[in-house]
């Protein structure tokens, strides 16, 4: 499953991360500003990008089928996301860095939703074809576009890279015409979410969906978000506001935990998909363990850290 230099190379991480947080709770530094949470929580977001980057390596060396691809999929445009979050986490840049939760908690919801279904593969060609349904609208209205005039050559490729997309999935355009659902098996948002575990704490989806929604605001052109972040409101008057608010660990710290709960969800899938592999190979157990662990440890770290900041506001 993991060649030797992938394997040294985890089982330092891994080292390195459980004396990281024993020198943290042994010698704790002072924990009194936003500030102070902020830079620890920012050091701590390194060590989850490194686990995304490692829960990777475990199912590389084989190559996935379809539907572990897509489940795989998910993993690293979760981490994609959360790099980008913690990339303007990092600048104190509050505005920016909230733009990614909503993307990152639908990616959590849908992954861990599919690894629920895994045995129901109609789930897995529901999420393909709802995949689509942007590029059909666009693939109709270019057909319908290019009966009317010659296409220019930039809408004769993407008419192309659709119809390829669409064939290399075996979709026919009939099927993405008629299909009913512009979201997997049909349900919405809420109703994925409600089909999870929730009682998993580890988890923290429920914790997820409030700031799901919150995080809503950041996306598209919103008065409430603009009125708090862009604009000055001073005797009666609004004045532009172009600093940035300041980040603080309960957005970053909710969602470092989603993506902790949905890390150990892969890592125990990974144990799944590999059992034949490793009932035979012991140091790959230990590893995976040691690996679960490290996602544990610093979920209760992090968690830990949320909590003391709760009491700094009274």
């Amino acid at each position: 499953m993991l060649n030797n230099e992938d394997r040294q190379f985890i089982e330092q991480n891994i080292k390195e991360l459980f004396e990281s947080i024993d020198s943290k709770k042994s010698s704790p530094m002072p924990l009194e500003t936003n500030h102070d949470f902020m830079t620890l929580m920012c050091e701590l977001m390194g060590a989850i990008d490194w686990l995304f980057q490692s829960a990777c390596m475990f199912s590389k060396l084989n190559g996935l089928n379809k539907n572990q691809a897509i489940i795989t999929g998910h993993l690293i445009r979760i981490r994609k996301l959360y790099r980008g979050m913690r990339i303007h986490a990092s600048k104190d840049q509050l505005e920016l860095a909230i733009v990614f939760h909503k993307p990152i908690i639908e990616t959590v919801v849908y992954m861990i939703y599919l690894i629920i279904n895994e045995s129901n593969p109609e789930s897995y060609e529901s999420f393909v074809i709802s995949s689509y349904m942007e590029d059909r609208e666009l693939l109709f209205f270019l057909q319908e576009q290019g009966k009317r005039r010659e296409l220019l050559n930039i809408e004769k490729r993407m008419l192309e890279s659709i119809t390829a997309a669409l064939k290399k999935d075996g979709i026919s355009e009939d099927t993405l015409k008629y299909w009913k659902h512009k979201r997997v098996d049909g349900k919405t948002f809420k109703q994925m979410m409600e089909d999870i575990d929730l009682s998993n704490e580890i988890d923290g989806y429920s914790r997820g969906y409030g700031l799901y929604r919150s995080a809503s605001t950041s996306i598209h052109p919103n008065w409430q978000h603009m009125s708090r972040y862009s604009l000055i409101y001073k005797d009666g008057r609004y004045f532009p506001h172009f600093d940035f608010c300041s980040v603080d660990i309960r957005g970053v710290g909710t969602i470092s935990i989603i993506c902790l709960g949905c890390l150990l969800t892969y890592i125990e899938l990974i144990e799944k998909w590999n059992a034949t592999h490793l009932s035979t190979c012991e140091n790959d157990i230990r590893l995976l363990e040691n690996f679960k662990s490290a996602i544990e440890i610093l979920h209760d770290f992090i968690y830990e850290l949320e909590m003391a900041h709760e009491e700094t506001l009274g």
